[in-house]
C-alpha cells in the first residue's frame, strides 16, 4: 500500500494559512517513494476562494472540508469538524498531529510536527 502523506491546510478569511506551502514542500521531502502521495486537506468556510491558489501545490489530491465558522484553534472543535467529514475521507490512514477518536483511525506514526494544531505527517 502507497504511504499517504496528509497536509491540513486551513482557510481563513478567504486565504490559506500562510504556512501552506512550507508544509507542502516538507511533504515532498517526507515522500519516500514515487507511490508516495501527498493528500492537501482545505478546511474551513469559503473554500473555492482558494481553489485556483491550491491547484497550483504540487500535491496529488485536495479534499475539501468547508464548514461555516473559521477553526478558533482548540483542537476539539478541529477533531469535531474532521470527525464529520469521515465518510469522505474513508479509507485514508492518516494523522494531524491530533490523537483519534478510539476505533477511527489506527493511532499515529507522527514524523514531522509543524504549527500548533496543523502539521504533516505520514501514516
Amino acid at each position: 500500500m502507497a504511504e499517504k502523506i496528509i497536509v491540513l491546510a486551513e482557510v481563513q478569511n478567504g486565504a490559506l494559512r500562510k504556512n501552506t506551502p512550507q508544509l507542502v514542500d516538507v511533504a515532498r521531502r517526507l515522500k519516500s517513494n514515487a507511490e508516495s502521495r501527498i493528500i492537501l486537506v482545505l478546511a474551513g468556510p469559503k473554500i473555492e476562494s482558494v481553489a485556483t491558489e491550491a491547484a497550483g501545490l504540487p500535491v496529488d489530491q485536495v479534499v475539501r472540508l468547508e464548514h461555516d465558522q473559521a477553526w478558533q484553534g482548540t483542537s476539539e472543535e478541529i477533531l469535531e469538524t474532521l470527525h464529520a467529514a469521515r465518510q469522505e475521507l474513508k479509507g485514508i490512514s492518516w494523522s494531524l498531529g491530533i490523537p483519534p477518536r478510539q476505533g477511527d483511525w489506527p493511532m499515529p506514526r507522527p514524523t514531522v510536527g509543524m504549527g500548533h494544531d496543523f502539521g504533516c505527517h505520514t501514516a
